[in-house]
């Protein structure tokens, strides 16, 4: 039997709640079987990644008010959002090791270096990025393979989200 792609099952995996996840994972293993059956296995494959790649955001959506719900059913109110966040951190380790992600933080910090000198060399890589104003936090910060800054002229002291997001994506891509 031919299998489905590995890392669109990892993202299915990561991103549809546990009391769901299997009900979803034998729909789209059927509809992939019937695939292969029909067109092949390299059809299959794309049909599949299609399905994942056009289900992603809602399937985050769910993730999130499902845990959302569960949380709100929690007694314990003060630790809804620590909750969220150790789930987020437990996606973040669990995808950047099982796919062989060095993750760089993009950070003002003092240990940080220019964003062009830190990429250079990785093979995959992970930007991981903090609010407007606040930043990441420093166990965000402590979490990541490495710490880089987008170095800036005199004069200009911050870039909102977006624009270091696009200029960080930039020098990733562009990385030699």
């Amino acid at each position: 039997m031919t299998r489905s792609p590995r890392l669109s099952r990892a993202l299915v995996r990561l991103l549809v709640h546990p009391r769901d996840r299997d009900h979803f994972l034998d729909d789209l293993d059927d509809g992939f079987a019937a695939h292969v059956e029909r067109e092949g296995v390299a059809k299959a494959r794309r049909w599949y990644r299609r399905q994942i790649i056009s289900s992603l955001l809602p399937l985050a959506g769910h993730r999130l008010r499902l845990l959302g719900e569960d949380l709100a059913n929690s007694s314990h109110k003060d630790m809804r959002m620590d909750a969220i966040l150790l789930d987020a951190r437990q996606a973040f380790r669990s995808f950047r090791h099982a796919r062989g992600f060095t993750t760089v933080a993009l950070t003002l910090s003092h240990d940080a270096h220019p964003i062009e000198e830190v990429v250079v060399g990785l093979d995959r890589v992970a930007l991981v990025l903090g609010s407007e104003g606040h930043g990441l936090s420093p166990r965000w910060e402590r979490s990541a393979d490495r710490r880089a800054v987008i170095p800036m002229r005199e004069g200009i002291d911050s870039l909102n989200v977006a624009a270091a997001a696009a200029v960080a994506c930039y020098v990733v891509a562009t990385r030699r």
